[in-house]
């Protein structure tokens, strides 16, 4: 027996669940029906019997014009997944949803637009983070943001600088004290040196003096040294040439 002309040929699962697929994703019935090349009237079938099969629900018709929505904005799916996803973690890290675009902005200002790439970002903020860790105790950090931390370095820069200052003066005033002790130390042997040879030679404390009266004279007529042993010496020869004269006088006496 021949299959008659008339009956229409069985349309397959899956063009209907792609048309299904393509309605709720928002294209519409004529172009639905060109692209599966079925009439309109099969669109509309299909689209009825998935709804039929799953019961009544509204959330179908706002889903489908969710999708329509982002299909006219150039949109993907994954595309809102994405975005969602990314206001998710806005709002963990505690960006208000009108910051969003600030938050970005500064970002990529400061750190995308230079060349840093974002893991070296997020290894920079891990390093500030175990700093703060792990020095609070010691430098008396108790807040996280930078500017107030640059001010405590500041801060500690300035007193490390106040420090070198004291320390290099009291190195100068230990020198000069130093230097002192030496000369003090030069004229204390000098004094006991001299003292020692006028001991030696029979000359006390109280002569001293007249050695300082006669070496004034001496040098108020502008004698040196030299001058003054030359002077000596002649002195010598004269009183040992007299002595001779006195005695040659005191023999020739003694003979007549």
């Amino acid at each position: 027996m021949k299959r008659s002309m008339d009956m229409p040929a069985s349309i397959p699962t899956e063009i209907k669940e792609s048309v299904v697929q393509n309605w709720f994703c928002g294209l519409s019935r004529r172009p639905n029906a060109i692209k599966h090349n079925v009439s309109e009237g099969s669109v509309d079938n299909f689209v009825k019997d998935w709804k039929y099969q799953r019961g009544p629900d509204g959330e179908y018709e706002r889903l489908r014009a969710l999708a329509v929505a982002t299909s006219k904005s150039g949109l993907s799916v994954q595309d809102c997944a994405q975005g969602h996803r990314i206001v998710m973690i806005m709002k963990n890290i505690g960006v208000s949803e009108d910051d969003y675009e600030i938050f970005i902005s500064e970002l990529s200002k400061r750190y995308v637009a230079p060349g840093l790439r974002p893991d070296t970002l997020v290894e920079q903020i891990n390093q500030l983070h175990f700093f703060l860790e792990n020095n609070q105790s010691y430098i008396g950090i108790t807040t996280t943001t930078l500017s107030q931390l640059l001010e405590i370095f500041k801060s500690k820069l300035e007193e490390i600088s106040d420090l070198e200052l004291k320390k290099q003066n009291l190195e100068k005033t230990i020198r000069e004290l130093y230097n002192d002790k030496e000369t003090n130390e030069a004229e204390l042997n000098w004094d006991s040196e001299l003292k020692e040879k006028l001991n030696k030679h029979g000359f006390k404390k109280e002569d001293v003096p007249k050695f300082v009266d006669a070496a004034l004279l001496m040098k108020g007529r502008r004698y040196n040294i030299f001058d003054i042993m030359e002077r000596f010496s002649r002195f010598e020869e004269i009183e040992d040439a007299c002595f001779s004269v006195q005695r040659k006088k005191v023999d020739q006496e003694q003979k007549t």
